[in-house]
């Protein structure tokens, strides 16, 4: 009993931090103390101890020589890198899915992979979208990783899906590569999805900007909260 009752406040603890950390609550650089977060989630150190050491671990958050966990800052450079591995894994999954004779069938979720009218919905989608990928890709390190990727660009690709030219922009490729897709032309949807990604690049100067200005300046938590609005008003409406 004690065993699992230590691995539900591990998971609780890792889940909790993950999600705060990935949406910016806590400014970059900042000290992750493990006795202080064990009383706001009122459990012992171990727990968080551990689920800090996993989230080091995925690259999420950084130690520095023993003296701790930290916030990272967002890196430009590392920015760039992961959107690349993003355009990488995500493209080999729809090569797997085509190889199995399966890429028409996650047509309608590349439909949606942009669809959603605020960057917290839209991000939500392209998660929903890389895991159905992996059902049918057969290729689960892949998609693995990806999720890594995924939560270590999470609040630069809410700042770049928040602005609505770029997330229309989006919607129109999305669209276009899932008609491709159920017609199985798979040639036609990997030159897209490669056009898509080139397009993202360009943008990611300025969002890693506004990404990084907001954070350094604490605004996150309320670009966040407007969003998160945004996306409730979205489900309300689709109720």
């Amino acid at each position: 009993m004690r065993a699992k009752e230590i691995h539900c406040s591990y998971s609780t603890a890792y889940l909790y931090l993950r999600d705060r950390i990935i949406h910016s609550y806590y400014s970059p650089g900042t000290r992750l103390n493990i006795s202080e977060l064990a009383d706001d989630l009122r459990m012992s150190p171990t727990p968080v101890r551990e689920a800090l050491s996993r989230l080091a671990q995925d690259k999420i958050i950084e130690t520095r020589q023993q003296r701790g966990f930290f916030v990272k800052k967002i890196d430009a450079t590392e920015i760039t890198e992961l959107y690349a591995l993003i355009h990488m894994h995500a493209a080999f999954l729809v090569r797997c899915a085509a190889i199995k004779h399966r890429l028409s069938i996650i047509a309608d979720q590349i439909t949606t992979v942009f669809a959603g009218p605020s960057a917290i919905s839209a991000v939500r989608q392209f998660r929903k979208f890389h895991t159905h990928l992996d059902v049918h890709a057969g290729a689960p390190n892949a998609t693995q990783a990806l999720d890594t990727f995924f939560l270590r660009t999470y609040f630069v690709q809410l700042v770049e899906f928040s602005e609505p030219t770029r997330r229309d922009r989006l919607r129109d490729f999305s669209e276009e590569i899932a008609e491709m897709a159920r017609d199985d032309d798979h040639m036609r949807c990997y030159h897209k999805l490669d056009k898509m990604f080139l397009t993202r690049a360009q943008w990611l100067g300025p969002v890693i900007k506004s990404a990084t200005r907001l954070t350094d300046r604490g605004g996150a938590g309320s670009f966040l909260r407007e969003n998160t609005r945004s996306a409730r008003k979205e489900t309300a409406t689709r109720l």
